[in-house]
């Protein structure tokens, strides 16, 4: 499909889509550091 609007300007709805995905994506990387991150200092005191 053509998101595009004549002018080429990307409609808001798309935009915000884009931008809440990148941020869930930011979260769940983080989440997934912050489990390693407790996973390996577990495994320290092992």
């Amino acid at each position: 499909g053509d998101y595009l609007e004549p002018n080429g300007a990307i409609p808001d709805q798309i935009h915000g889509s884009a931008k809440d995905t990148l941020e869930w994506m930011t979260g769940r990387l983080r989440m997934n550091l912050a489990r390693g991150d407790a996973l390996y200092e577990i495994g320290k005191l092992k």
